[in-house]
């Protein structure tokens, strides 16, 4: 689901609420809301979404993957993610 965070809390509160589905449960599902990069445009909202959700695969498929890369001290090769 992509949306607000705002949108996101409001039907997920409404799901628990009515017992559709457990706090927990709702937790577990992905909501895209962009990256940080302080977009304005339609465009830089959509890139900033497609960003996270490459960011998510990458933690995905390689757990560390994304802390390697920001750690210069560690010695572990980083992990290629292709796709």
């Amino acid at each position: 689901m992509i949306g607000s965070r705002r949108k996101r809390r409001l039907i997920f509160d409404g799901l628990v609420e009515e017992g559709i589905a457990t706090r927990e449960r709702v937790e577990e599902v992905q909501c895209p809301v962009g990256m940080d990069i302080r977009s304005v445009s339609v465009n830089e909202i959509a890139v900033s979404i497609a960003g996270q959700l490459i960011q998510r695969r990458a933690e995905l498929l390689s757990p560390g993957f994304l802390k390697r890369q920001a750690d210069p001290d560690n010695r572990t090769p980083a992990i290629a993610v292709n796709g």
